[in-house]
This record gives structure tokens, sequence and C-alpha cells, in this order.
């Protein structure tokens, strides 16, 4: 409790002046030892595109010029993977909106040397600028070394988080390695502020939009530092280049056992499993999901030693895709409330249009789509129409609410542990909340009830996934997926998700991602008349030319189930 604390007043500090100091948030002993491991194993080795040294200074003990900065720090495990590090996790996640996390790159190594030249100082400059993640991230500096102002410790920009981002250019001075702010002025260093004196094991947590630099190191002892970028998994994304945020299929191949393809590339593969670490110890949760992440015969293989629904959701809110076999409805506990939520009900919402009719059975079908897509002018971008949700599925017993579990959907499929919760909002059974679970917080809508009655349901006989609900006046249709479509098969965060990051690996063609998923709602005005009112299709709204009683379809005939 006292660490949440703690880190609770480093993300309020944060927000106001774009940075905050945590002390003693990581084992200083350990990670010194780590760094000299490094220093004296990997460093005399690695290729000098990615280590900068000082220029025209004093040589180092190995008659180079003295580092000042490591990029991609992949070789030695206990430091490639600091970024899943339990108290860093939930630090990060604390200073991102209590969301998941995952960290942009390999950890990084920051060194001034002492007495060290121009060369050596670090210019303004904004963490963002290379990245260009649509929601700016974090970084985590961690002292190995105690130093002060006088050893070029970062200097922050007092709320220069809060105004954008700023022009840069290429720095041609002395330090050559970062862009520089291109306007930095006088009332810029009005607004500077240092952490003061840190000891190892301090960090200090930076906003991605935060002007900072360092000057040169004028002590007689070194000043370093280790750096862990973090960006908030819902948008990972939105980084486009894989090298920072790499997107794993994965492939359950028995129980417990999950492995995706990854690069050959060493510094890849270790980001990949820290990747996937970081979202298997969900900092915000209350508990970590056992496991192992190792790369074996070329494969990133992940093992599960707790619940793997609650693992395969994991990644899949972290960016990924999971390709297994879609449920069906059998052996699936139906719920004994049912009844009591049988009917229709439309969606209270200023933004969305929706309709859900649910039998007493269990089975329902439903659809919700954003209120704009009725006034956009045709031809409908595919981007918009992919926001779209439509569904067929049965409401379950949870352990306190009804669970409306989704079988078939328009969005990618989802594991058992994504359910809806339905609870009652007035006594009079009239309105009730559907809470989608995504985390340690909900996302709500009000549903308003129109219609009561028991419901019909009818499924397609030749076992395909497709339901007809009928109830009263109204009716909802869902064909589902067939079995040769890709998207059935694959569990990702969002159908766009899917055919924006992963269409060329699936070969995955955009119109039958979206076409191949079918959902219809209407009401019957009268014998022989009935009327579409919502349709992932929108120019399907109006009078529909089919009747019920036996009408074929090209996927089976439609017969009665009750």
């Amino acid at each position: 409790m006292e660490t949440d604390v703690l880190f609770d007043e480093a993300a309020a500090g944060l927000k106001k002046d774009g940075f905050a100091v945590v002390r003693n948030c990581v084992d200083a002993t350990k990670l010194r030892l780590l760094v000299a491991e490094y220093e004296e194993r990997v460093v005399p080795s690695k290729h000098k595109f990615e280590v900068r040294r000082e220029r025209h200074g004093i040589e180092g003990e190995d008659g180079l010029d003295r580092v000042v900065h490591i990029a991609n720090i992949h070789e030695l495990p206990g430091l490639a993977h600091l970024a899943a590090e339990e108290r860093l996790l939930k630090l990060a996640s604390a200073c991102l909106a209590n969301k998941g996390v995952r960290p942009l790159i390999n950890v990084e190594l920051f060194d001034k040397p002492p007495l060290g030249n121009s060369s050596t100082a670090t210019p303004p400059h904004q963490d963002n600028f290379y990245f260009r993640a649509s929601e700016p991230g974090i970084t985590l500096w961690i002292a190995v070394d105690d130093m002060d102002d006088s050893s070029g410790t970062l200097r922050y920009v007092s709320g220069s988080h809060l105004a954008g981002l700023r022009m840069h250019e290429w720095d041609w001075g002395p330090a050559g390695f970062a862009k520089n702010i291109y306007d930095y002025c006088d009332a810029d260093d009005e607004l500077e502020r240092s952490p003061g004196h840190l000891d190892p094991g301090d960090v200090v947590v930076h906003h991605g939009l935060t002007i900072h630099h360092a000057s040169a190191n004028l002590t007689n002892h070194r000043r370093r530092a280790v750096a862990v970028n973090y960006v908030a998994e819902h948008v990972a994304h939105s980084i486009v280049d894989d090298l920072y945020q790499p997107s794993l299929i994965f492939d359950i191949q028995r129980e417990r056992l999950l492995n995706a393809a990854v690069s050959d590339w060493p510094e890849r593969q270790v980001l990949a499993v820290t990747s996937v670490r970081c979202a298997l110890g969900r900092p915000h949760f209350s508990s970590r999901i056992p496991g192992t992440v190792t790369i074996e015969d070329g494969k990133l293989a992940v093992r599960i030693d707790g619940c793997m629904n609650e693992a395969i959701q994991a990644l899949i809110d972290s960016g990924h895709a999971v390709r297994g076999k879609p449920r069906s409805l059998e052996n699936v506990p139906v719920s004994q409330k049912a009844t009591s939520y049988s009917g229709v009900w439309i969606l209270n919402d200023a933004e969305l249009e929706g309709i859900w009719v649910q039998s007493s059975c269990g089975i329902f079908v439903d659809i919700c789509t954003p209120m704009f897509l009725q006034k956009v002018e045709k031809p409908i971008d595919h981007a918009d129409l992919a926001k779209q949700q439509a569904a067929a599925g049965m409401l379950l017993d949870g352990s306190d609410k009804v669970d409306k579990d989704h079988l078939v959907s328009f969005q990618c499929s989802q594991p058992r542990s994504r359910r809806r919760k339905l609870y009652k909002h007035e006594d009079r059974g009239t309105e009730l909340f559907e809470e989608v679970l995504t985390g340690p917080g909900q996302s709500k809508v009000a549903w308003q009830r129109v219609e009561h009655g028991k419901g019909t349901v009818l499924q397609l006989e030749d076992g395909s996934p497709g339901w007809w609900v009928v109830c009263g006046s109204w009716w909802g249709r869902i064909l589902g997926r067939e079995e040769n479509d890709v998207v059935r098969h694959v569990s990702c965060r969002s159908l766009w998700h899917l055919i924006t990051t992963y269409s060329e690996e699936l070969g995955l063609d955009e119109n039958v991602a979206l076409c191949g998923f079918h959902a219809t709602f209407g009401r019957i005005e009268k014998p022989g008349i009935w009327r579409v009112v919502q349709d992932l299709d929108p120019s399907q709204v109006g009078p529909w030319p089919y009747v019920l009683v036996h009408h074929r379809q090209s996927r089976g005939m439609l017969s009665g189930q009750f």
C-alpha cells in the first residue's frame, strides 16, 4: 500500500510538472553489478554504431574514447529485461493512468565520464519527437551512481509537456547524437528544474513531451544511469516501426503453451520477450500471470502456469493476436436469470445506436453502431465500418452478476475471460447497464427495455454460426464467419487492429474481413413486410426483400430452436 501511494504521488507530480522523483525504487547494488558486468563483458565487442563516445577527450583504460551512451542493451538478460521488473512496471502503469504498459525500445545506458568535455552534453529535446506515439509515453531514468547538478544530471523544463511538440533539428555541434530544439530560449531557462541529488536506485520519471537536457560531468567521479521507455499498450500499434513495438501472432500449441514466430535479430527477440513479460506482469491488476517466456528453436514460447484465458487476454490487450479454435454454444452453462432479461433493449446513448434482442433460453443477438455512420456520405470509409460491434452469444451466470458472453462477433473473437457484466439500474427492470471489463476500470453503456417477451431462437441447421432471435415485432439476425475466414480463428484487440497490423502476415483481405460477418436487425411492420432498422452495411437499412418461413440460405436452412 505504501508503494502504491508513492507511485500515485509520482503520477501526480508527473502530470503537473512533467517529471517526478521516486526514491530507492530499484535495488541499487544489483543494478550496479549488472552494469559493471555489462561494461566488462559486452561493451568491448559491441558494434560502434550502438556506442557513442566522447570526442577529442581523455582516453579510457581500453585506449578508446570514453563511453557516453549505449543504445539497445540486449546481451545481458538481467539488464535486457529490466522493463519487466515488477516495481518499474507498477510505477510506469501508475504514471500512464493505470493502463497496461509496453517497453518502447531496449534499455539504454547513459554515462557522463568524469571531467568530460562539451561533446558529452545532451542538448534540449523531447523523447516523443523520436517515437511519435499517438499518446506520448514516459521514461524511467534510473540512477546507477550518486549524482547532482555538478555531475550532469538531467534538468527539466517544468510544465513543458503541456505545450505540445516543439521544432527539432539535427544538432551538428559536439554532441551530434540527438536532435536539438530549434527555438530553446530564455523563457525555457527560467522554467528549468533539477531533481536534486540522486542516490543509486533513485528513479526520475519524465513525460515523453517534457523538454530535458544534461550538461557535461564536471566532477571526478562517474555519472551513469539506465533508461527504460514505456508507452501505454493501447497505443503501442501507433508506433510504426516494429523495431520499437513487435506485434506477434501466437498459436496455441497445446494446453498452457503458445508460441509465435519472431525476427532472427537478437535485439528484436529480446524486446519481444520483454514486451510479453510486461503483458503477463499486468501492473494494472492485483496479480501477475505466472509463466515463462523464452526463445526456443527460433520462436518465442510462452508457458502459462495460471489461467490460459487470462494469459490470452493479456496478450491481446498488449496488441498481439492469438490463433485458436473458435468456441461454440456446446456445453455452455446457461444463466438461470436469462428470463428476467428477455425482451428487446435499445441503447440509451448519444453517440451510439444499438439493438439487443434477448431470448429466455439465454441466446441473444445485438448490434452497436456509431451514430455518425448514419450521416456519412457513401462510400463509407472502412476504418469507420470497422468501429461497429455485433455479436451473438449467451447469458452466463457470474459470481455476482450475469455475464453477457460473445460467442461469435463481428470484431475478433475474445477468450472467455472477457465477458460483459450486466446489472440492474432500476428495480422495475426497464433499464440496465452493460459493463465491459477492460482492466481495473470499466466502460459502461445503458440499455432501455422497449418490449418484453420470451423470444424465439432459430439456428442454422448445418451447425454454422448463425442465429435469428425474434421477440414480438422485433427480430435480429446474425451470421457468423465461415470456417475458411481467417478472422474467425484469431483473437485480437479489434478487427481494424487486425487488418492494419496483420493483413500481410495472415494474407487477410480487407474487404473480405469486413464483409465476412452479417448482422441485420429490424421490425415486422405487418405480415409480409419486414424493415431493416440497423445493419453492419448501412446501405441495407429499409424494406427487406426476404421472408423467414422456409427461406434457404447459402449456408444452411433455418429451423426452430426454443
